[in-house]
Formats: C-alpha cells, sequence, structure tokens
C-alpha cells in the first residue's frame, strides 16, 4: 500500500503543468493542492474505506489501445441500436462508436472537449456550476483536468421519444491508468427525454474512473435517467452526479451498481424551484472483493418539493457497503415531501453495512420520513420454498432476485432489468459457499 501522503503528492501533480480551458478548471487546480486524501475524519467520507485508492498509482495514460468496433460494443448497448448514442472510451467521446442524428429535433449532443474549444456558451457558462471547484480532492482532481466527456442539450419543449444511450467504456491496455470523464446534460423549459448510461470495461486491468455529470432541469422538465455500473473487479470507481431542479421539473433515476472492487457514487440534488420532484431508486450488490458506498445530498430549499429515495443492497461473502443518506429541509421549504428508506441482505456472518439514513427538518408543515433495515434470509421462507422439493442454493437465489426486483422493476425497459437479472444470477449462484 503506497503511504499517503505518497499518494496525496501524486494526485496533486496529475494537474500541474497543464493549462486548463476554461477557468473553473484554472480555480479546481490550485483548490487542488490545498485538498488532503478524504479520510475517516470527514463525515461524508467516514465510512468509505480508502485502502483501496492507495494500492496503486493511477496515472494518465495515453498509451495505445485496441481500437474498437462497433461488434465490441453491441452486447453493452441497451437502448435502441439505431436511437442517438454517446459512447465514450477512456473518457473521451468517439465519433465513430457514437450514433447521433440531426434529424432529431431539439437533440444537441456532442463532445464537451470540443464544445469548450469552440466557445459553447452551455459549456463555458455551466461546467462547475453544479459541482464548484470539487468538494474533495478527487472531484476537484476531475473538475481540473478531465479527459473529455458528453454534452447533452434537449432545446425548450422538445420531446426526445428514443432513449438517448451514454456507454461509457474503458479499456486499460497497461499500466493503471485514471479516466476522467465529464458530462454535462442540460433539458430547456418543457422538455423530456431518458438518458441510459452504462459504465462497462472490456478488458481485465485495473484502472480508475473518477468521473462527473451536472444535470440542469429547467422548468417544466421531466429526465428519466437508468444507470448501470458493471466495470470489471479489480477497478475503481467514483461517479459524482449534482443535479438542479426548477420549479415542476422531475428527475427519476433508477441506479444499480454491481461492478468493481471498490466503488462509490455520490447524488446531490438541489430543489431550486417549487413544486420539483426527485424520485431515486438504487440496488447495490458486494461480494467478497468489493465495497460499494452510496452517498446522498438533498437539499429541498423551495416549498412544496417532493424527494423519494428507496435503496437496497444485498451484500454476500465480505463484501462491505455504506449508505449514507441526508435528506435537509430548510426553514423556507414547507409542503415537502420527503421519504429516505434502505433495505440490506446479508447473505454471510462476514459481510458489512453501515447505514445512516438521516433527516434534518428545519420546516414546520412537512411530511417526511426516515428508516432502514438489515436482516438475512428468513428462515421461514427458506424452509417453505425446500418443503416444495426446491434444493437449498436454488430457493436462496430465488430469495435474493426477489428482493431485488423491487427496484428491478423500476426499470421501464425490459433489455436493462434482463441483463441485471443475468449478472446478478451469475453473481449469485455461490451463496451456499459464502453462507456460515
Amino acid at each position: 500500500m503506497i503511504p499517503r501522503t505518497e499518494m496525496l503528492q501524486h494526485y496533486r501533480t496529475l494537474a500541474t503543468g497543464i493549462s486548463p480551458a476554461l477557468p473553473i478548471q484554472q480555480k479546481a487546480a490550485m483548490h487542488l493542492q490545498e485538498l488532503n486524501l478524504p479520510s475517516k475524519k470527514d463525515e461524508d467520507w467516514h465510512y468509505t474505506p480508502l485502502a483501496p485508492l492507495l494500492e496503486y498509482r493511477f496515472a494518465a495514460n495515453n498509451d495505445a489501445f485496441v481500437e474498437p468496433h462497433f461488434k465490441d460494443i453491441k452486447k453493452f448497448l441497451l437502448g435502441e441500436q439505431d436511437g442517438p448514442r454517446i459512447v465514450l472510451v477512456n473518457g473521451c467521446f468517439h465519433p465513430g462508436l457514437s450514433c447521433i442524428s440531426d434529424t432529431i429535433d431539439g437533440l444537441s449532443v456532442g463532445s464537451i472537449q470540443a464544445e469548450a474549444v469552440r466557445k459553447n456558451k452551455d459549456v463555458t457558462n455551466n461546467l462547475g456550476a453544479l459541482s464548484g471547484e470539487g468538494s474533495h480532492l478527487f472531484s476537484a482532481l476531475n473538475t481540473a483536468v478531465f479527459n473529455d466527456g458528453a454534452w447533452i442539450r434537449i432545446a425548450h419543449d422538445a420531446v426526445i421519444e428514443k432513449p438517448i444511450e451514454l456507454l461509457h467504456l474503458t479499456i486499460a491496455a497497461s499500466g493503471t491508468p485514471i479516466f476522467q470523464p465529464r458530462n454535462l446534460i442540460m433539458l430547456e423549459e418543457g422538455a423530456s427525454a431518458m438518458v441510459i448510461e452504462s459504465s462497462v470495461s472490456a478488458g481485465s486491468n485495473p484502472c480508475f474512473n473518477n468521473m462527473i455529470s451536472e444535470i440542469f432541469l429547467g422548468r417544466n422538465t421531466g429526465l428519466e435517467h437508468l444507470r448501470l455500473q458493471n466495470v470489471n473487479r479489480v477497478s475503481r470507481h467514483l461517479a459524482g452526479l449534482y443535479i438542479r431542479e426548477e420549479e415542476n421539473s422531475h428527475y427519476h433515476c433508477t441506479n444499480t451498481d454491481l461492478g468493481a472492487n471498490w466503488s462509490r457514487t455520490e447524488f446531490n440534488v438541489d430543489f431550486a424551484g417549487e413544486n420539483a420532484e426527485c424520485t431515486l431508486n438504487g440496488l447495490y450488490l458486494a461480494g467478497d472483493d468489493q465495497s460499494t458506498s452510496i452517498h446522498l445530498n438533498i437539499s429541498h430549499a423551495a416549498p412544496g418539493c417532493i424527494s423519494h429515495e428507496f435503496f437496497k443492497g444485498i451484500l454476500k461473502g465480505k463484501g462491505k457497503a455504506v449508505f449514507d443518506g441526508n435528506v435537509i429541509v430548510e426553514k423556507d421549504a414547507q409542503k415537502t415531501d420527503a421519504h429516505l428508506k434502505n433495505a440490506n441482505l446479508l447473505l454471510s456472518r462476514e459481510a458489512e453495512i453501515d447505514t445512516k439514513p438521516v433527516l434534518q427538518i428545519n420546516a414546520d408543515d412537512v411530511q417526511c420520513s426516515h428508516g432502514t433495515t438489515v436482516g438475512q434470509i428468513d428462515p421461514e421462507l427458506l424452509f417453505y420454498l425446500q418443503a416444495r422439493g426446491i434444493p437449498e442454493p436454488q430457493a436462496r437465489k430465488m430469495i435474493s432476485l426477489g428482493f431485488a426486483k423491487e427496484i428491478l422493476q423500476r426499470y421501464p425497459l425490459p433489455a436493462i432489468r434482463e441483463m441485471i437479472e443475468g449478472i446478478l444470477e451469475v453473481r449469485l449462484a455461490d451463496i451456499e459457499a459464502v453462507e456460515g
């Protein structure tokens, strides 16, 4: 394991000698030199293990890699093959694999780096507007030196019928690279769309995906955001999402984390207008060589807004998970409706979950609740299935899949549900071996 002081200096060095294109990048590069590696002393990182990030000296890697073709990514696609598609390879926009049609009225997509160079005001004015210079070292690092990413804009009153697919593909051909994509999604007033976002690997080498997405929802907009993280089991994956909702906007996200040796997903939601709605559904699975963290920061600053968060976790072997949910209701956010729930199924005695749902309520006319459950497979249910001739390993898997389906059913597209169920079938095949 690399000493913390040495690793800190290494990450700071990644942002030196680079000429940032935007002022926010310059500020983030300076801010980075003042930040330390997160530790248990930081409330938001108290339970998140940092040791996996100290095993490798992740660094920018510009070595050549095997050029992927459409047949190489076809198995990863979850939307319509002829629908709008943005493919990022190692954090960079890949025009050859992307499918961008000018015939879809109201939809503009492209490379965020190219748009910044062209002085696109959507990018230059809004990049970093939600994430700032970086709340921790890794978000500051991304802001300062992000590789590239996707820019998606839905024009005023446009309704995009086909799902927009955003595929993050990593191919670590050599070394231990760090990839830092940046996404900017903007819906203008009255617009609506569905975005399918997935992070996958085409290789077996370890890498570090350090991602940030900023999502702007204008008045009367609607965004259905479907996410799947299934990178290889030796990589690290950090995704920070920043969402700002204006009046009467709707953001619905269903998120599943299955891959990576170490992963952390951060949802930061800011209600900036009245009567906005946010629904976050999530599923995570952690096995022997995995730790998974989910962090929510939901800020109710406007009256009449709704936020419902429901996350489920399955842990087996020596798997470790963290659920840290924070919902803040400010004093002027009357008529808030906020409900936060976390449920976990432990399939072994060595599995570990640290769960901390928190409500901070400073208003008096609200409907709010929060709760968490941690349990094992119900022996009576297990006995019931065995009494009907179902072998114990299969019964355990059936119960675990049934536990997950409450979240999976919230994916509106069958292709995504079927893919995730297939992965779970394989991952849960050895429940009996790790039970004890």
